[in-house]
């Protein structure tokens, strides 16, 4: 069924079947997108049905909405990213000093910024998942785990000097993708901010 009646039977008729039609259509690519940025399929299945409820919530003004695919596509890149700030937010809140890092301000509802942060985040992972093996297991445990460098020599049977050293080149990897964006330097310290530790991210600032 075309997509324009599928929204007219869904804002005037309160049509379930057709409703079911769209989520149908639009369910893979949209948990393809949000799957991109959090990487957890149970969250993004949640975070995706999130979008669905508030569009079925709203569907009276579904007319209103002139390319419905560009607005779920940002609808489900902006659940995802509050997601992820909420989480970063109480995790380092208390420890990190917003103002002076420059990173209060940013607008994460607006859906330029939206997708900017996206893009960034893909490009972060890419970078890490493309570092040495024991670089990025040392960079895994320490961002995803939170473990201390101690730690994480002892685990990997490893030196504190050997583990800061892969630390390092996880860092310089980063700090080396984003050193061309000079004008966002906010989002860019956003994106190490909200994905990476509060420890990385110190050491992304301080590094020269």
């Amino acid at each position: 069924m075309d997509r324009e009646i599928l929204k007219k039977k869904i804002a005037e008729d309160n049509d379930n079947v057709a409703f079911k039609e769209l989520y149908d259509f639009f369910f893979d690519s949209l948990f393809n997108i949000g799957y991109s940025i959090l990487q957890n399929r149970e969250i993004t299945k949640e975070l995706v049905s999130d979008v669905f409820i508030s569009l079925w919530k709203t569907r009276n003004k579904l007319s209103e909405i002139a390319n419905l695919e560009a607005y779920l596509y940002v609808a489900i890149k902006n659940q995802c990213l509050r997601y992820l700030k909420r989480n970063a937010m109480e995790k380092y809140t208390d420890s990190i000093d917003e103002n002076k890092l420059g990173i209060k301000n940013i607008d994460f509802n607006s859906p330029d910024r939206v997708i900017e942060f996206a893009e960034l985040k893909i490009r972060y992972d890419r970078v890490t998942t493309n570092l040495p093996e024991k670089c990025q297991k040392v960079f895994l445990l320490v961002k995803d785990e939170g473990k201390k460098y101690k730690e994480v020599a002892k685990l990997m049977d490893i030196s504190i000097k050997t583990v800061e050293n892969h630390m390092l080149k996880a860092m310089k990897a980063l700090r080396e993708e984003f050193r061309k964006e000079k004008n966002n330097n906010g989002i860019v310290k956003s994106i190490l901010f909200f994905f990476a530790s509060n420890q990385i991210f110190q050491i992304f600032i301080e590094l020269k």
